[in-house]
């Protein structure tokens, strides 16, 4: 299918009223931290890695839009379908979000809806060329719709590293959010909260909220205790919650007619006591 998609932390485009005319109007980014409008041209870096060999990218008007206040708007163009895309765009600096929400979103039109494919984006760790960037390249982030075969959901996939071994590890929201695949614009956003909590959005509209914590596969936090896959029962294992002491004996000053309570002297009741 061909994929119309634009890409940035917000909303980037919009049509405005100017006194009896409606006027295509592109709205200021520099609030954004990374934003693109795509409307000066192809910005992003097309990946030489052979994995991505010959995809045909490029930025364009939407013709559906011509006789509208939005025929003026451009995006990125991802022509041909069976094909893997990689583009990327470097930020100026290292993101490090620290006591603010991390927002990422985008637009997203399928042209021709979707039989099998992706349209999710990746925020690569620091120090990925996003000259030569392929699949099995580091990132932090991956989110996005995706469908073919068995997998049909908006990904919220989070690159963790554990603290005790060092290992990164990515961990998958827990929440299935359906992607859409008609052929109309919608908008994705996925809110990440300095609480460690994480909300997803499709066009405005919350879908799916959680703990970065608790609500992802595996969790950030492992279980209290972890089954031993390798742990057996010896060979003489019993059962039984209970077992006979073959040696036990009563003690030699043991009254068999003994009541099993016995009153104690010294107890009194409270002088707030009520009886009934």
């Amino acid at each position: 299918m061909a994929t119309m998609i634009r890409v940035g932390f917000g909303l980037i485009a919009a049509a405005v009223a100017l006194g009896s005319e409606t006027e295509f109007h592109v709205p200021s980014t520099d609030a954004f931290f990374y934003a693109e409008t795509f409307q000066n041209g192809l910005a992003w870096t097309k990946t030489s890695s052979a994995e991505y060999a010959g995809q045909p990218v490029e930025v364009d008007k939407d013709p559906s839009l011509k006789a509208s206040p939005f025929g003026e708007d451009r995006s990125l163009v991802l022509l041909q379908e069976a094909k893997k895309y990689g583009v990327a765009g470097a930020f100026k600096r290292t993101l490090v979000p620290k006591g603010k929400p991390l927002v990422v979103q985008y637009e997203v039109k399928l042209t021709k809806g979707l039989s099998c494919g992706g349209a999710y984006l990746k925020l690569l760790r620091e120090g990925v060329d996003v000259d030569s960037f392929d699949g099995t390249s580091p990132y932090t982030i991956m989110f996005g719709p995706d469908s073919c075969g068995d997998t049909h959901k908006v990904h919220f996939i989070l690159q963790h590293r554990s603290p005790v071994t060092g290992e990164w590890e990515e961990k998958h929201m827990t929440q299935r959010v359906a992607p859409n695949k008609d052929t109309s614009t919608h908008l994705y956003s996925l809110v990440v909260r300095p609480d460690n909590t994480y909300e997803v959005f499709v066009d405005l509209e919350s879908q799916a909220k959680g703990s970065l914590l608790e609500d992802m596969t595996p969790p950030v936090n492992p279980p209290a205790e972890i089954d031993d896959p390798s742990d057996f029962k010896p060979d003489d294992w019993v059962d039984a919650k209970r077992i006979k002491d073959p040696e036990a004996v009563k003690p030699s000053e043991w009254d068999e007619e003994a009541p099993r309570r016995i009153p104690d002297p010294d107890a009194e009741k409270p002088k707030d006591w009520l009886d009934e």
